[in-house]
């Protein structure tokens, strides 16, 4: 089982302590500031500092997102997904997660990535989900190291890679993804020996690519810090069940 949409849907482009207060973001995005707009509409949709308004965090996300900016991109691909704001759209939804995450942007890469192992606004095509969670695992994103892992253990996108499995499992593991670990050791018992030792050197080989790219990138939440936080706001709006 994939983890689902409430995990990491939303995310921002710095990391909160860099950060400059509501009131700021707010006259910068009343100028036309694309990033600011985006956390504007960031905030509006997780409540963070302003009471939570989803046609606010619309207005601001799609004007964010007009001028390029992949916060802004992202937020707008989830409330389009849920119909927060604006009527429900899958379509668009995807359109503006393909724009944050051919940015690069991780939790967008991951969001693409449940729309097309899912088929939701767009055809199902599991080689694309596991290509779009391959990008956003090797930023250092648990919830996507561990669909990644997932789908190499079932052969879903290509053929079975209980090698890949293993490593990838064993790195969502190692920040506390639930379930990781469980899963790691039941695809532990297929291995041999030898691939035991090959799955060893895959982890310590891909753990070093993802340090190397930290170091080279500027600390966002989706890099492991700010999870929880993101997790916790996504619970407090999570729809309610039987609707998106």
């Amino acid at each position: 089982m994939l983890l689902g949409m409430f995990f990491v849907l939303f995310g921002s482009t710095l990391h909160a302590a860099e950060k400059p207060d509501i009131a700021e973001i707010r006259k910068a995005a009343e100028v036309g500031d694309a990033w600011s707009q985006g956390e504007l509409g960031l905030k509006f949709a997780t409540g963070d500092k302003v009471l939570q308004n989803f046609q606010q965090a619309f207005f601001w996300s799609q004007k964010g997102a007009e001028q390029g900016d992949s916060t802004a991109q992202n937020t707008l691909g989830y409330l389009f997904e849920y119909g927060q704001g604006v009527p429900q759209d899958y379509a668009q939804a995807v359109t503006w997660y393909k724009k944050a995450a051919g940015q690069g942007f991780a939790i967008a890469q991951f969001n693409l990535g449940l729309k097309y192992a899912h088929g939701d606004g767009v055809a199902q095509d599991a080689k694309e989900a596991l290509l779009w969670f391959k990008k956003a695992a090797e930023q250092g994103l648990a919830a996507a190291q561990f669909n990644l892992g997932q789908m190499y253990g079932k052969g879903e996108g290509g053929r079975q890679k209980n090698e890949n499995a293993y490593a990838w499992l064993s790195l969502a593991a190692a920040q506390g993804e639930a379930g990781a670990a469980i899963n790691r050791d039941m695809i532990a018992k297929e291995l041999s020996s030898e691939q035991r030792r090959g799955a060893q050197d895959l982890i310590a080989q891909l753990q070093a690519e993802i340090d190397k790219q930290m170091k080279q990138t500027s600390p966002s939440p989706q890099f492991i810090a700010n999870q929880k936080e993101l997790s916790s706001w996504l619970q407090s709006i999570k729809p309610a069940a039987g609707g998106k």
